[in-house]
């Protein structure tokens, strides 16, 4: 299970990368998706994004 967590963490960490979750509307979602599995399994609360704002 070790394992399978570090894999899951190093996906959630190149997802996570600017100019990758932050690219449109769809790379946040799959990000946060990403955190609530990993959060998940770590027993944790996510830490979700939201886009920044265009102004």
């Amino acid at each position: 299970m070790e394992q399978i967590i570090k894999s899951l963490q190093e996906l959630v960490d190149i997802q996570g990368k600017d100019g990758t979750w932050n690219h449109n509307e769809y790379m946040l979602g799959m990000f946060n998706g990403m955190e609530l599995m990993l959060a998940t399994v770590e027993e944790r609360e996510p830490k979700f994004r939201k886009l920044p704002s265009k102004e």
